[in-house]
């Protein structure tokens, strides 16, 4: 059976950053979730957290979010994303390391 059990977990987005370092972000989901992020860039790390969060009549219910994107090497980007939902508090849920392929 080929019927989708949910819709995919992925996001769209728009990144507006600031000459001091201020980043701001629109991050949207498939899922009915819509979410403005604030935070700052350093030189190998963007943290972002919440500002503002939109939910479609069904979507589940998301107070927060926190996300931290690490360059730690010029190859590898790691990301964490903590999420406070459904009535838990903000906590741990995804990561993911990015590594750069080979070119060729």
């Amino acid at each position: 059976d080929d019927t989708p059990l949910r819709p995919a977990a992925r996001e769209s987005g728009w990144w507006r950053l600031q000459p001091d370092g201020r980043v701001e972000a629109l991050i949207t989901q498939p899922t009915g979730i819509a979410e403005i992020a604030v935070g700052q860039a350093t030189e190998n790390t963007v943290d972002l957290s919440t500002h503002q969060v939109a939910l479609t009549p069904t979507a589940k219910e998301v107070e927060a979010t926190r996300r931290r994107y690490t360059l730690t090497d010029e190859d590898t980007l790691t990301f964490v994303h903590d999420l406070a939902a459904v009535g838990q508090p903000l906590q741990h849920h995804l990561s993911a390391e990015l590594r750069r392929g080979s070119q060729g």
